[in-house]
């Protein structure tokens, strides 16, 4: 015969030693199916967040640099010739 304890009877611990990150980083290293979950997880996430930018307008800019500098000399033998 099985005997199930209430949880009233269980006794409450005063403290806990582990925090609640320590705890989930344990179970992690210690679940390789929470392992994958959790990977599953974040790349619906990434996924997720791929599909929300579609919508975002784009906006790109592009800068270019540009030197056109002529030199004129006007004299009566050359005229007005650009010399470059």
């Amino acid at each position: 015969m099985i005997r199930i304890q209430p949880l009233n009877e269980l006794p409450t611990p005063d403290s806990v030693d582990d925090t609640v990150e320590r705890a989930i980083d344990r179970a992690l290293e210690q679940r390789p199916d929470l392992q994958s979950d959790v990977a599953g997880i974040r790349s619906a996430q990434a996924r997720w967040k791929e599909a929300r930018a579609a919508f975002y307008p784009s906006f790109s800019l592009r800068a270019t640099r540009a030197l056109n500098r002529s030199i004129y000399c006007s004299s009566s033998f050359l005229g007005d010739t650009p010399l470059l």
